[in-house]
């Protein structure tokens, strides 16, 4: 019996030792952090806080402590590459961003004391070595930045052109035709033929600035070119599939299909909607979103002039109580269709159409499609609107006048 149990022994010590390679191996892969920040105090936490939504939602994944000096840290990176915050406790109004992968041996440093540094961002203060990604996004980064400077600027010309002439068709269509040209130049200089040559994963890039390049660039058809020529791996990530959740809300694409109750608690179909309209606006709303009053004021000029030639309108209220929906719509006696699912965030409005933006002050946005459910434009400004409108409706004249007056 003691022999058996001797031969029992070495057979598990066997097996152990067999194994312990492919154990060791099946271990997930990580990152590592090797840092030393003049400024950081002896003990002080390093926290390693992941991204979820934006800026605005983290979770806090890996820690370290300063020793002599330095600090070590490590950890998993879900569905990598992912940005994260450094944060430091003692110093909670300084930060790093840092986009991170599996696999990247990454060493932070700084020539200068982090205190002396006025900025809370410490990005690009800091020599950060080792990361692939995080050089990448550095190099996206700035291109993406003078994109968003630029198009801020056309947006002020069509501000400047309706302020002091009205709307003229000419004017307008240049500046949106220049605009697009822009689009033309990100993608064609950028974003189709990415340097440094380890860019691998644009569409993880552009969602990571996608509150810039979404709204600056009016959901641009280049979106979904950009999700088409990424790879399976790409598509794989986390970016890869928070993107594909945005391309496919691209100028060209189909505007995806609802069916939300009316008014009267009955079921309509956005289809049924646009198969009897030559241009269909859906508007996303609530009682208390942003610029709502000035906007819908808009909705109704361009109604009562393009109803009769094939325009309609449905709104999509991302509200969540009935009763305040419902009042305030009969108070405002809009002659379009109103529809709502009232879900607020968690409804079609946030998840399908990620249109949503907070509940203090959800989003208002305008999206014109045509009869065969293709986006024409996203979220055009009102100028923009009244061109498209135009151009669909009045091409036949060179200027068209102001909007009605109510």
């Amino acid at each position: 019996m003691q022999k058996k149990r001797t031969r029992f022994k070495y057979l598990i010590k066997a097996l152990f030792l067999f194994l312990l390679p492919t154990m060791l191996n099946a271990q997930p892969p990580a990152y590592q952090i090797t840092g030393h920040l003049p400024g950081l105090e002896e003990g002080e936490k390093v926290i390693m806080s992941l991204i979820l939504d934006g800026s605005s939602k983290v979770e806090r994944r890996d820690s370290g402590y300063v020793i002599d000096g330095a600090f070590h840290l490590t950890g998993n990176v879900p569905e990598g590459p992912r940005l994260y915050f450094m944060d430091f406790d003692r110093h909670p109004t300084k930060t790093c961003r840092l986009l991170i992968n599996n696999n990247e041996k990454i060493t932070v440093r700084c020539d200068s004391n982090i205190l002396r540094i006025d900025h809370g961002y410490l990005d690009d203060y800091l020599q950060i070595e080792g990361s692939p990604s995080n050089h990448t996004w550095h190099f996206f980064y700035t291109g993406i930045t003078l994109y968003c400077q630029s198009t801020a600027q056309f947006n002020g010309i069509l501000r400047k052109i309706r302020d002091s002439i009205g709307f003229d068709a000419q004017e307008v269509g240049s500046a949106i035709m220049a605009k697009k040209e822009l689009n033309k130049a990100l993608y064609y200089g950028l974003l189709r033929n990415p340097e440094p040559a380890d860019v691998y994963i644009p569409a993880m890039l552009m969602e990571l600035l996608g509150d810039k390049i979404y709204e600056r660039s009016g959901h641009d058809a280049f979106l979904m070119a950009v999700y088409n020529a990424s790879d399976d791996a790409a598509k794989r990530t986390y970016y890869g599939k928070l993107f594909h959740q945005y391309a496919i809300l691209s100028v060209g694409q189909p505007f995806p299909e609802f069916v939300l109750p009316d008014l009267d608690d009955k079921p309509l179909a956005l289809r049924d909607v646009v198969s009897k309209s030559k241009l269909t606006i859906v508007h996303f709303w609530a009682v208390n979103s942003y610029i709502r009053k000035e906007t819908q004021d808009e909705l109704r000029s361009v109604y009562k002039r393009y109803h009769d030639k094939g325009l309609n309108i449905i709104g999509v209220s991302s509200d969540t109580a009935d009763y305040e929906w419902k009042g305030f719509l009969k108070t405002q006696q809009f002659p379009w269709f109103n529809v709502s699912d009232l879900k607020g965030g968690e409804g079609v409005v946030g998840k399908i159409y990620h249109e949503y933006g907070k509940a203090s002050e959800p989003a208002t946005t305008n999206v014109l499609i045509d009869s065969a459910d293709k986006i024409i434009a996203w979220d055009p400004s009102p100028t923009e609107l009244l061109w498209y409108l135009w151009k669909y409706f009045d091409s036949g004249n060179n200027i068209v006048a102001a909007k009605d007056k109510q």
